[in-house]
């Protein structure tokens, strides 16, 4: 049976589904939307599969709640009036009109509806090879020097929360010092920029798994979005490689069987993940079965769904702020420009109490938890945030369909990883497609953020000058090589 057909099946089974349950109207046609951009992505799966990992994250967060209640009878995480639930839902089926339509622009005039026929695979000139191998090879020890205070901070603030309760993470002060917090930022960074250079399994392996590690560690803090988000990330990356192994005759990055292995073990990580919600506060899930905590995942997780109908319901309430765009307003605050140069002090705005935060630091996830939770925000509660919460104070549902088209357009141009000669440009996409998949619980502009950090820029700098003397030396060591890539045409990087 064809995937085409398959879909059909599916969603003729949705609205069979939905007419029994009574399913809320915008939620069935969101999730027969949903089925439509994934037939749409698999007719050239090997080009948008990043795409597909990105539904996957908006799915869990800002979908599996309500489609748990409606087909499962599992309770809301909150009690909405009719008018806020259809309010949520259609917010919901716009964003996802949005990115498939913005998705879809992407790819006009690429011929990527429907499958590829592979190319002959070009000859690469020695010069490239040799700058790409200097490239992975600093980009490599970069993230082993990296990985170092990179884990000495979760290991502190493990530290903090076993000695004390979860919610000890959120007002914590480090003792370490201040160089290792932000070298520690930098290290994702590097993992990125080394993937991106599509190094051989065997030399990723190492990595990968010290990342899997940070990962796992990072539950004993409480932060499963680092988990999922980090998971998220390998996966899709080593699902990508094993495409393009099979087009080029390379090793697999996933064999069928490690691949069976993850689809059983898939539905006991989503339990443990539901119950550690509880374990992590001293309490006792609310589960019964084995299946009642898988759905209780999804709901769980749907809390961040909450944050849309919330949004309307305090919209008046809350600061006239450009919520959408924290992040960028942060950063250009806290510039070296506007400090030092304009002599403009923002410094208070991020270091008040939180309740002066929640009021002036312009941050949606702060001033929405102070409006539901009240004094319980003031000891370390929250709510977190939405990008589509976010664009819906600011700019309304017009705000909601233009920003998701950005993203969907984004996504389809930028995550084209290409095998040879753009390892700096796959770079800042795997970057920004790892902040790209907290959006669902994150602000509107965090994956473009990235480029406006001093620590993203400081390691592109030091990155530039390390391959710039490891090029240097190379040519002085083996100048008739580099001379006959020359002749080839490898112009280099």
């Amino acid at each position: 049976m064809s995937v085409r057909v398959g879909s059909l099946y599916i969603m003729l089974a949705v609205v069979a589904l939905s007419a029994v349950a009574r399913c809320n109207v915008w939620l069935a046609l969101a999730i027969l939307l949903l089925i439509y951009i994934f037939d749409r992505c698999l007719k050239n799966y090997h080009d948008n599969i990043f795409f597909m990992f990105f539904l996957v994250a908006f799915f869990v967060f800002l979908m599996g709640g309500q489609v748990t209640h409606e087909f499962f009878g599992i309770a809301l995480s909150d009690t909405y009036t009719k008018s806020e639930y259809n309010y949520l839902n259609f917010a919901v089926f716009l964003s996802l009109s949005g990115l498939g339509t913005g998705f879809l622009l992407s790819k006009l005039g690429t011929g990527s509806g429907t499958p590829k026929p592979p190319k002959e695979e070009k000859t690469v000139p020695i010069s490239l090879i040799k700058e790409n191998g200097i490239f992975e090879n600093v980009t490599l020890w970069s993230f082993y020097a990296l990985v170092i205070p990179w884990f000495l901070m979760l290991i502190e603030q493990g530290m903090v929360v076993q000695g004390g309760s979860y919610l000890d993470y959120y007002s914590y002060r480090s003792r370490l010092p201040r160089a290792i917090y932000y070298l520690s930022n930098m290290c994702p960074y590097a993992l990125c920029f080394f993937l991106a250079a599509m190094p051989a399994k065997k030399k990723a392996r190492i990595p990968m798994l010290l990342v899997l590690i940070y990962a796992a560690m990072s539950l004993f803090i409480g932060r499963r979005m680092f988990f999922v988000v980090y998971i998220l990330l390998i996966l899709s990356y080593c699902i990508f490689r094993n495409i393009k192994a099979k087009d080029r005759k390379e090793e697999v990055w996933l064999t069928r069987r490690q691949i069976v292995l993850m689809i059983l073990l898939l539905p006991v990580l989503l339990v443990f993940l539901y119950s550690y919600r509880y374990f992590r506060y001293g309490k006792q899930s609310d589960a019964d079965n084995f299946f009642e905590a898988f759905l209780g995942f999804f709901a769980q997780q749907g809390y961040t769904a909450n944050l849309i109908p919330l949004e309307h319901r305090y919209h008046s309430m809350l600061p006239n702020d450009f919520f959408s765009f924290y992040d960028t307003i942060k950063a250009v605050r806290q510039s070296f420009f506007v400090k030092n140069i304009m002599g403009l002090d923002f410094t208070y705005y991020y270091s008040g109490s939180r309740e002066f935060m929640a009021q002036h630091s312009g941050s949606f996830a702060r001033a929405i938890s102070l409006k539901v939770m009240g004094g319980k925000y003031l000891y370390g509660y929250g709510t977190g945030s939405c990008y589509i919460a976010e664009l819906l104070h600011d700019f309304s549902f017009w705000g909601v369909a233009i920003g998701n088209l950005i993203y969907g357009f984004f996504i389809g141009k930028l995550m084209t990883l290409k095998r040879t000669g753009a390892a700096l440009g796959n770079g800042v996409a795997l970057t920004m497609y790892m902040r790209l998949l907290m959006t669902p619980r994150y602000n509107f502009d965090y994956p473009f953020a990235t480029i406006l950090t001093g620590g993203f820029w400081l390691y592109l700098a030091a990155l530039f000058i390390v391959c710039l003397v490891a090029r240097a030396i190379s040519a002085n060591k083996e100048p008739g090589e580099l001379a006959a890539g020359t002749a080839d045409g490898g112009a280099g990087t």
